[in-house]
């Protein structure tokens, strides 16, 4: 209670809310259990306005806001909470029959932002030792954008380094914090890594535009999250690989049925060229044979190159020594256990009909039995 300004001895200069200066005052703390939530204040241009009756008033006054203010904070704690289980259990139940990757990042970064309010989310995937943006709420589709080493040189790849949740609320703060063009107004950030079996997969990361706006709470919720997420991710890449493995042994049986009936060499490889770029999409598609005599692997077939390329192919050389490819493949050599298997004759003809065709390293067996030792 502040009778005098002017002639009383006050703690520190009075609030100043126009250019004069206020002459009396009242200031009431609002307080519920010895924690301090705000202050209401009374002030006045004359002298003597308020007594102990507007004190006690005020107090009575201010201790009922304080009441108030702080249910309405447990309330909406309890709510945001409440949202926060909701998002969980719903990214559970729907991720589940998600099994392509990449739709199953998108949605859940956008139900994250929408049902946590979060300012940006991203998710990362860990490809090697670099952390690589999979999805994102900044934009409608991901950009392209620097790999990020798993290191303490960035907050995310220090979160993805410790394996453990990283909550910075004022980035200002700290110097891994690097400006994403796609969340300018970022001020705070929660990050988690998404780990499945021990395995690190990536992080999930969520920024916010205000100084201060993560809690010990949303570490808690954020982290639950993730694990899910990486769950999630861990199934989709199962389904995917269950894909591409019965796509492969679909694809080898094709060419064994096509092989088998085939007659000589020339006729192998000038089909496996054709074959290879139909079944993984590529281009081109070059094979060689090894000549022991010149300790060379000779180009015997292509697909996809011109006739003139193809004809300088054909019959070229190319030696270990001047092709760091072909050296690696002769370093391996030592370590397979194929071998080159003899011709033999068709039970119902006179023609020999190989089973393999012997390139110098590995052998190119036809038989189901050995398809999937040879892929």
């Amino acid at each position: 209670l502040i009778r005098d300004s002017q002639k009383d001895e006050l703690p520190t200069r009075g609030i100043m809310l126009t250019d004069r200066p206020a002459r009396s005052a009242l200031f009431v703390p609002l307080i519920v259990e010895q924690t301090a939530l705000g202050v209401i204040s009374l002030q006045s241009f004359q002298p003597h306005q308020f007594n102990q009756d507007h004190q006690r008033f005020l107090t009575a006054i201010a201790n009922q806001a304080a009441l108030a203010i702080e249910q309405a904070a447990l309330y909406e704690k309890e709510r945001r909470r409440a949202t926060q289980l909701e998002t969980i259990a719903e990214v559970s139940q729907r991720v589940t029959g998600i099994f392509a990757l990449d739709e199953l990042m998108n949605f859940v970064v956008a139900l994250i932002k929408v049902n946590f309010g979060y300012y940006h989310v991203d998710i990362y995937g860990l490809e090697g030792e670099m952390l690589i943006r999979r999805a994102t709420t900044g934009a409608e589709e991901v950009v392209a954008h620097e790999p990020t080493p798993i290191a303490e040189t960035s907050l995310i790849g220090a979160a993805a380094k410790q394996e453990r949740a990283l909550l910075v609320n004022d980035v200002s703060q700290d110097a891994r914090f690097k400006f994403d063009p796609f969340a300018p107004n970022t001020r705070a950030e929660l990050i988690v890594p998404l780990k499945a079996d021990g395995k690190l997969l990536g992080v999930l990361e969520a920024q916010a535009d205000a100084v201060g706006a993560f809690g010990e709470d949303d570490v808690r919720a954020f982290q639950t999250l993730g694990n899910q997420v990486a769950l999630a991710m861990q199934e989709a890449e199962l389904y995917t690989s269950a894909q591409e493995e019965a796509y492969i042994s679909n694809a080898l049986l094709q060419v064994s049925d096509t092989l088998s009936a085939l007659t000589n060499t020339d006729e192998v490889l000038q089909t496996v060229v054709r074959l290879i770029p139909l079944l993984l999409g590529v281009k081109v598609c070059l094979a060689f044979t090894w000549r022991a005599e010149s300790a060379a692997f000779i180009g015997a077939e292509a697909y996809g190159l011109s006739e003139s390329a193809l004809v300088s192919f054909r019959g070229q050389l190319f030696r270990p020594a001047e092709h760091l490819l072909f050296a690696t493949l002769l370093e391996l050599r030592a370590a397979t256990t194929l071998s080159p298997k003899p011709h033999v004759r068709s039970p119902t003809s006179n023609v020999q009909r190989p089973t393999s065709v012997d390139i110098g390293l590995w052998t190119l067996d036809f038989g189901l039995q050995r398809r999937r030792a040879c892929a």
